[in-house]
C-alpha cells in the first residue's frame, strides 16, 4: 500500500466522528426530537461559508468555486446540520474530482 493510499485512508477515519454525529442528528430529526430548534434560515450566509472555506483548498486543485445564490433563498432547518449537509458535497467534488 503506497503512502498516498495511507493517508487517504487516516483522512477518511479523521471524518468518521463527524459522520457519526450528522446521522444521530438525522435520526433526531427523523424520530421529531430535533423540530423544535428548526426556523426559517436563510441559505446565503451558510452557503458562502462554505465557498469561503472551500475556496484556498479548491483553487491548489485548480477548480473554480462559484455560488449564484437568491439573497432571499431560504429553508426550514437548523443552521448547523444544514451546513454540514452544504460542505459536504462541495469537500467531496474538490477532494475526488478529476
Amino acid at each position: 500500500m503506497t503512502a498516498g493510499r495511507i493517508g487517504l485512508i487516516i483522512a477518511e477515519l479523521d471524518t468518521l466522528p463527524e459522520r457519526f454525529a450528522a446521522l444521530l442528528q438525522t435520526s433526531e430529526i427523523e424520530a421529531g426530537s430535533r423540530r423544535s430548534g428548526f426556523a426559517e434560515v436563510r441559505l446565503a450566509p451558510p452557503l458562502t461559508s462554505v465557498v469561503e472555506l472551500y475556496q484556498p483548498l479548491a483553487e491548489k486543485r485548480g477548480i473554480v468555486l462559484r455560488l449564484n445564490i437568491r439573497s432571499d433563498a431560504v429553508v426550514f432547518g437548523d443552521h448547523s446540520p444544514l451546513f454540514q449537509a452544504l460542505s459536504n458535497p462541495a469537500d467531496s467534488a474538490i477532494k475526488f474530482a478529476p
